[in-house]
């Protein structure tokens, strides 16, 4: 029996910046703030859940066919 490698359920701001391309530190909190990236606050850090970069990959392609 294999080693599975399980999904994070969150991300740190700079690892969720570079599964979405590198984007900017600007560009993770807009994202954040209009609701398109869930995120929680444990202490000091603040993490985004991964599903929410899945829903928002998602959701670009689909916006992206209908062009």
């Amino acid at each position: 029996m294999g080693i599975s490698e399980e999904k994070p359920l969150f991300r740190s701001t700079k690892s969720a910046r570079e599964r979405l391309g590198g984007i900017s530190h600007t560009t993770i909190y807009a994202l954040m703030n209009e609701g398109k990236l869930s995120s929680i606050k444990l202490g000091r850090r603040r993490l985004i859940e991964d599903e929410s970069i899945d829903r928002l990959i998602a959701d670009s392609r689909e916006s992206k066919d209908d062009s």
